[in-house]
């Protein structure tokens, strides 16, 4: 009996402690931030991993296609650069055997010009492009020479670099029939015919008499379907040119 006693006050002397301490913990049980706890930090750090996870997973789909993107400009731009480059690297190179004041008479310009003609009918394109560059670098507004350099191009299909020396040398000699009839030959490779028609049109303006230029302007009339101009340049090609043995063809079409 006295122990059943002692026992049930023991257990009411522990209720009572633990209640007491409980009460004094109340306050800084309520405040503690459920984040804090371990179960709470695992599934925090579980999140954050997923999210990082899905973040390199989406980067390098996102890198591919922002590639894939710019990638065509970026190409297109180091093309233009290296276009742009090319003339002025070879006209700096040769520039520096140009120094000391080295004059060019007619007849120095005539024998280079031939020379970068033959070379390149020998099949020396390389050889061909150095001599014109090197007249360009001696006389820097040599018009045949910048023409030469642009037909060599268009003989080697490098189009774009041709298309930029044609255009650099009509800056120089804007009234020149051939360079303006060279650019219309580009623009017909390039299929583009109405380009190769008002290049045609200006050259025969210029040259009106020019058996080749009125060939050519008849041709790319044609293409372009514009017989009123094409009968007109006919009958001028008739009239310098009546042995030429295109306007039999010229007349069948033009029928």
């Amino acid at each position: 009996m006295i122990i059943t006693l002692f026992l049930v006050i023991l257990i009411v002397i522990s209720v009572l402690a633990l209640g007491i301490v409980l009460w004094r913990k109340l306050p800084h049980i309520l405040v503690v931030d459920p984040s804090s706890s371990k179960a709470a930090k695992a599934k925090e750090l579980k999140q954050d991993i997923l999210r990082k996870r899905l973040e390199r997973a989406t980067a390098a789909p996102l890198a591919t296609a922002r590639d894939a993107v710019l990638f065509p400009w970026r190409i297109a731009q180091s093309a233009v650069r290296g276009f742009a480059g090319r003339l002025t690297a070879l006209e700096r190179t040769y520039a520096e055997k140009a120094k000391g004041n080295r004059k060019l008479d007619d007849t120095d310009g005539r024998r280079m010009l031939d020379d970068a003609e033959k070379a390149l009918h020998a099949g020396r394109v390389d050889e061909a492009e150095k001599k014109l560059i090197e007249l360009i670098s001696i006389n820097p507004k040599h018009v045949q020479a910048y023409e030469q350099l642009g037909r060599l191009y268009l003989g080697t299909k490098d189009y774009a670099l041709a298309r930029e020396t044609f255009m650099h040398v009509l800056k120089l000699a804007p009234k020149d029939a051939s360079v303006h009839a060279s650019l219309g030959e580009l623009c017909a490779i390039e299929g583009d015919d109405k380009k190769a028609l008002d290049s045609f049109r200006k050259a025969k303006e210029l040259s009106p008499n020019n058996p080749k230029y009125l060939d050519f302007f008849i041709t790319a009339a044609l293409q372009a379907g514009n017989t009123v101009e094409a009968k007109e340049a006919l009958e001028k090609l008739k009239e310098v040119n009546p042995e030429n043995q295109k306007i039999a063809d010229f007349s069948a079409i033009l029928q």
